[in-house]
């Protein structure tokens, strides 16, 4: 877990280069909080919420307080597109973090690409997130490949 919130830490000093200071860090989610992903999109999102806590307590980042703005896709790669291209317009994120599922990751790409933001720790192991390797998505899950090797090792 404290890798996860690592590289979004990574991704918020690497926007620090590309956007403009303010009083507010804004990053995006938009996962399936309704729908077949609920119960471990609200776990961990919680989780990232106590993270956030904890650095915004100490000072957040170069002063500035992080906020995470999500948006329920009810488990819908297109919703999740819409929300995807919401937050990066209307709301301003510097990045969108913790996605969740391949065909939501897949449907937010080209987004990344087009706006030029970062996707950390998208909940998939999927091989098509991993290879070939797109330079704005950040995974922090091995692939399900490497996974059962591993297991099966263990």
């Amino acid at each position: 877990m404290k890798c996860l919130f690592s590289g979004l830490l990574a991704a918020f000093a690497v926007a620090f280069v590309s956007f403009p200071a303010s009083a507010e860090i804004y990053v995006g989610q938009t996962s399936g909080f309704t729908g077949a992903a609920a119960l471990p999109v609200k776990e961990l999102t919680d989780g990232a919420h106590l993270y956030l806590d904890a650095v915004n307590a100490a000072g957040g980042v170069h002063g500035q307080k992080i906020t995470l703005v999500s948006l329920d896709d009810q488990f819908d790669p297109k919703v999740a597109a819409d929300n995807a291209r919401a937050l990066i317009v209307d709301k301003n994120v510097v990045a969108l973090f913790l996605s969740r599922g391949t065909p939501h990751t897949e449907a937010i790409a080209p987004l990344l690409a087009q706006y030029k933001l970062p996707l950390v720790a998208p909940s998939s192991g999927a091989m098509a997130l991993h290879k070939p390797v797109n330079p704005y998505i950040f995974n922090v899950r091995a692939t399900y490949q490497r996974e059962a090797e591993r297991a099966v090792r263990h």
